[in-house]
């Protein structure tokens, strides 16, 4: 994939190539490089900004920031992942996914990013967001896993679709289910979740 580096406070940080560089906006956090790029499928947004280290995530407690969202997620909401670790050049980073799923349909992926890099602490907060036709994904993999067994349908309902990636024992809210998972990315490579996680990896393979 074609990237290109950005200037982020006094932060190089290198993303996809295709995202067209926006101007800031008033109210936009100090130093704010905003970034759009759209499919058929998805609506992608990215801010990336400098932030002091004592506003970074716990880089090397990923549990508190899985219990952090936990606590503060809403009934239309669901965790998809955290992840921490070093990037390809050793910086150190640490990373979230929430589904939001709206009235109208469709489902909508807040990205939170925090980098610490030899010139500062940089935050990526990402949105991507289904459009066009939505819930393709959904539909398409529930009846591969129907099919394969995955599923279990019965009178009450069906089990074997959704659950909390960290804690099965987390009811709240509209959990991950197993279209969301990183194996369907490439099925799906213009959703909203697999631009994400394109933008992801960018991230960690190339900083």
């Amino acid at each position: 994939m074609e990237t290109k580096d950005l200037m982020v406070g006094k932060i190089m940080i290198t993303v996809p190539g295709h995202y067209q560089l926006l101007k800031a906006m008033p109210g936009d956090p100090e130093g704010a490089v905003p970034l759009a790029f759209s499919t058929d499928r998805a609506m992608c947004f990215v801010m990336m900004y400098p932030i002091g280290p004592e506003y970074a995530m716990p880089f090397d407690i990923p549990q508190d920031v899985i219990d952090g969202i936990h606590e503060s997620m809403y009934e239309d909401q669901g965790l998809i992942e955290v992840d921490s670790g070093n990037t390809k050049a050793g910086n150190k980073y640490i990373e979230s996914i929430v589904k939001t799923v709206k009235k109208e349909g469709g489902a909508a992926y807040t990205f939170t990013f925090h980098g610490k890099f030899p010139d500062g602490v940089a935050a990526v907060q990402g949105f991507f967001e289904e459009a066009g036709i939505t819930g393709e994904r959904d539909t398409i993999v529930f009846e591969i896993a129907r099919r394969e067994n995955l599923v279990q349908i019965d009178d009450d309902g069906f089990t074997g679709w959704s659950k909390d990636p960290y804690d099965p024992g987390y009811l709240k809210g509209i959990p991950k289910n197993l279209s969301e998972d990183e194996r369907f990315d490439e099925m799906f490579p213009t959703h909203p979740l697999s631009q994400l996680r394109a933008f992801k990896k960018i991230l960690i393979e190339e900083n």
